[in-house]
């Protein structure tokens, strides 16, 4: 009974992250550097630095 409704749960949470994953490209810097293992610190200076703009 309730497959429809979680389908469109899963389709509206799976949207939400696409749009969040690769809509800005500074989610795609910082995932790039965390991969390469920067300092956390210059991190989380480029997400204040992203936030501020």
């Amino acid at each position: 009974m309730g497959n429809s409704g979680f389908l469109s749960v899963v389709t509206r949470t799976v949207l939400i992250a696409l749009s969040t994953i690769f809509n800005p490209p500074v989610v795609v810097v910082s995932w790039s550097m965390i991969r390469q293992s920067t300092d956390i610190s210059q991190l989380l200076s480029l997400y204040f630095l992203y936030l501020l703009t």
